[in-house]
């Protein structure tokens, strides 16, 4: 195996990616106990979107090495990038159990404890990494984040300010300081705190924060060209060209909205987003392949509550009343002030 992860580190550098994929797949296949090449192709796989093959690999994995930290941790990644947050909060509260002394755990289960809505727990959470380590720049962060979440704005922006003095250059505490500006209704002073973010550090995240910045700002035309120009230098890039799409359609532009979303689903056909996105214009549209769609979505991501309310109420829409009812019971189980889902559960009782 160790042999294997040279030459394929040599095949990279000469003939490119794809070759030494190839290469580790072929070691995956004839060795049946290579932990290390299983681990870092599906940390590859992650990394570039590719899920169903991560998850692939993720079990093979832990196969192998059930109780091993390293895996655990990735198994929790890969759920979570598939939208199963609250599996992995469920993996992350074991490896905080099993190594109450490592903070990058606890700062996971934190991030996904924020995401899940559980503000206090994800609070607590941080507090136990600070005060094992008050310096510690990324817990620090999350509990700017926290403030942010809870509308706390103006301690959200002294905090940044202490951080800033800590890591001026850090291009991740500048992207923080804009998402706390634009929510706190600061859209300008939000696109000057993410162009510094931009320069140190340019990526899709962050084009996709300016753009939201500068359409806030009344600058929608900027915020166009701002993603046309990283498509046109990134034409790969999905995650901006699902933004792209979703303003479109926002604008009611639904016919390029739906062909955005239609170029993404060629490049990655289980890309949950578009998928639900597009279930519901084919439905505005009568377009039968509206809840084949909405089906595909919630095979991908059933535990997503947004893709599980589509197909739901397609179902319900299609004739698939019974099927419908179930599905939407659960999930405004789930959200109670969700008030879209809990209408939608509303008018399917009303039916049955």
């Amino acid at each position: 195996e160790e042999a294997a992860l040279r030459l394929a580190r040599i095949v990279e550098s000469r003939a490119g990616a794809a070759d030494a994929e190839r290469l580790l797949l072929a070691v995956r296949e004839h060795n049946k106990g290579a932990l290390r090449v299983r681990l870092i192709l599906a940390e590859s796989y992650l990394r570039t979107g590719r899920l169903d093959e991560a998850s692939t690999l993720m079990g093979e994995a832990l196969a192998l090495a059930p109780t091993l930290a390293g895996v655990r941790l990735l198994d929790a990644r890969i759920r979570d990038a598939g939208g199963d947050i609250r599996g992995a909060q469920r993996v992350l509260q074991e490896l905080v159990r099993d190594h109450p002394g490592e903070a990058r755990y606890r700062l996971y289960l934190s991030d996904a404890q924020l995401r899940l809505g559980d503000l206090s727990a994800a609070r607590r959470t941080v507090e136990a990494v600070l005060a094992d380590d008050a310096d510690n720049l990324q817990a620090q962060m999350t509990l700017a984040r926290l403030d942010v979440h809870e509308h706390k704005f103006g301690d959200a922006l002294m905090r940044l300010a202490r951080i800033i003095e800590l890591a001026p250059d850090d291009p991740k505490v500048h992207a923080l300081r804009g998402d706390a500006l634009l929510a706190a209704g600061k859209p300008g002073e939000a696109v000057a705190a993410y162009d510094v973010a931009f320069a140190a550090a340019p990526g899709a995240a962050l084009v996709i924060a300016l753009a939201r910045a500068e359409r806030a700002s009344g600058a929608p035309d900027r915020a166009s060209s701002r993603l046309h120009e990283w498509l046109e230098q990134h034409p790969n890039d999905t995650s901006v060209s699902l933004v792209v799409a979703a303003t479109k359609q926002s604008d009611g532009s639904i016919a390029d909205a739906a062909l955005g979303y239609e170029e993404v689903l060629a490049k990655v056909p289980n890309n949950v987003v578009a998928l639900n996105n597009l279930a519901w214009i084919y439905h505005d549209r009568g377009d039968l392949r509206a809840l084949a769609y909405a089906k595909r979505a919630y095979e991908i991501a059933a535990t997503s509550l947004v893709v599980a309310d589509t197909y739901g109420w397609l179902q319900v829409l299609h004739g698939s009343l019974e099927q419908g009812l179930k599905l939407l019971e659960r999930t405004a189980s789930a959200a109670p002030n969700a008030m879209e889902i809990q209408y939608h559960l509303a008018y399917a009782l009303v039916r049955v």
